[in-house]
C-alpha cells in the first residue's frame, strides 16, 4: 500500500485505504494532562480543529519539527501522537495525546485506524414568569454539563453567551462534541440571565439531556432574588482568598491558609496575585460572564515543600468564566474545574 505525500501533513491522522489512495483523514480526540479535550483531523493542506465550541480550518504552515497549521490567531502543532493548540500566542492545550473515541469512551490510540467524533446539539427556549423588561445589555448564558460526580464539580462540555434581542421565550442552541459523551453519565442544561456581574434570572431545577433524555428542552428561570441567591457585588476591591481548587480528575487542594493564595482585581484591568511565597501581577479581561487572566509575571522563589503555588497559577491561567454572588467568586476553568474564592475583610 502507498499514499500520496501531503508535505508535513499530520501522518498520525491518516489511514491507508485501498491499494493506492488515502482514505478520509481520521479525527482524533486529544486528551491533555489536565483532563481537557479537543479534536483535530488533517485534510488537503489544512487541519480541522474543534475546540471550545468552535470549528477551525487552519492552513498548513512552516514548521521546524512536526506539522504546524496556523492562521492569524490560532496555531495547531502536531508531532507523532502529541499536539498543542495556541490562541494569540497563549497555550490553551499542551502536551495532549491523540486518543480515539469509540462509543463515547476514550480508548488507547492504536497504531492505525480510529473513529471520528461529531457534534450534537441541545436546543430549547428560555422564559420566566415575571412581567419584567430586561436591560438592553442583558445576556443569556446556557451551558451543557456532566453532573455525574456527586462530590465533584460539574464538567462543562459546552456553553454559549447570547445577547437578548427580543422578549421571552428566547431560543438557544448549544453544540457539544459527541466524543465527550459517556452513556453511563448524567448531563444537564442550565441557564442564567446576567447584566455584567449582576445575576437576574437562573434555573433552579434540573433539566436532564442527552443520555436517556431528549435534547429539546424548555427552561423556566426564576428571578435571582426568588432563589435566595445573594446579590452580586463587583470583582474590583479587596483580595479574593482561595477556598478550594477542584479539577475534573478529582484532584485539587484546599489551602490551610487561604490568605496565601489570593487574587485582587484592580482598576485598569490588572490583577494582583499571591501564590504562597510568590507574588505577581498581570492583565485580565472580563466581558459578561467571560473572564480570562493573561500572562502573570511572578517572583521565582522556591516555596516550602507542600506548596501549591504552581497548581494555583496553572489553574488561574485557565480561567474562562466566572460566577460572582455576594462575597463568593467561582472561576470556571477551561476543560473543567473550579477555583472558589471568598472576599477577604
Amino acid at each position: 500500500m502507498s499514499c500520496r505525500r501531503r508535505g508535513p501533513a499530520l501522518a498520525t491522522l491518516l489511514v491507508l485505504a485501498g491499494a493506492a489512495r488515502a482514505a478520509e483523514p481520521v479525527e482524533w480526540t486529544y486528551l491533555c494532562p489536565d483532563g481537557s479535550l479537543f479534536a483535530a483531523a488533517a485534510g488537503e493542506g489544512t487541519a480541522t480543529v474543534r475546540a471550545l465550541g468552535q470549528t477551525l480550518t487552519l492552513p498548513i504552515a512552516r514548521s521546524a519539527s512536526g506539522a504546524r497549521y496556523a492562521d492569524a490567531h490560532w496555531v495547531f502543532w502536531n508531532k507523532g501522537r502529541t499536539a498543542r493548540l495556541e490562541h494569540d500566542g497563549k497555550p490553551l492545550f499542551v502536551d495532549c495525546l491523540a486518543t480515539p473515541v469509540v462509543e463515547g469512551r476514550l480508548q488507547p490510540a492504536p497504531a492505525d485506524g480510529g473513529t471520528s467524533t461529531d457534534w450534537g446539539t441541545v436546543r430549547g427556549t428560555v422564559t420566566y414568569r415575571e412581567r419584567i423588561a430586561l436591560p438592553p445589555t442583558a445576556q443569556l448564558e446556557v451551558r451543557v454539563s456532566d453532573v455525574s460526580r456527586a462530590d465533584g464539580p460539574e464538567l462543562i462540555l459546552a456553553q454559549v453567551h447570547i445577547p437578548i434581542e427580543h422578549a421571552v421565550p428566547i431560543p438557544f442552541e448549544v453544540r457539544y462534541s459527541t466524543g465527550l459523551i459517556d452513556p453511563r453519565m448524567r448531563y444537564q442544561v442550565r441557564a442564567r440571565i446576567v447584566e455584567g456581574d449582576r445575576l437576574l434570572f437562573i434555573t433552579d431545577q434540573a433539566y436532564p439531556v442527552i443520555t436517556g433524555h431528549p435534547n429539546q428542552v424548555a427552561l423556566l428561570l426564576k428571578k435571582a432574588s426568588a432563589t435566595g441567591a445573594p446579590k452580586p457585588t463587583t470583582l474590583v476591591g479587596a483580595p479574593w482568598q482561595l477556598q478550594r481548587l477542584s479539577l475534573p480528575d478529582g484532584t485539587g487542594f484546599v489551602p490551610t491558609d487561604p490568605s496565601r493564595y489570593t487574587v485582587q482585581f484592580l482598576d485598569g484591568a490588572r490583577v494582583a496575585v499571591r501564590a504562597d511565597c510568590n507574588t505577581g501581577s498581570g492583565p485580565y479581561t472580563v466581558e459578561g460572564a467571560k473572564l480570562s487572566v493573561g500572562n502573570v509575571a511572578v517572583t521565582l522563589m522556591a516555596c516550602p515543600p507542600g506548596s501549591h503555588d504552581g497548581e494555583f497559577l496553572r489553574a488561574l491561567s485557565k480561567a474562562e468564566t466566572h460566577r460572582l454572588e455576594g462575597d463568593t467568586l467561582e472561576l470556571q476553568l477551561r476543560g473543567g474545574g473550579v477555583l472558589a474564592f471568598r472576599r477577604s475583610g
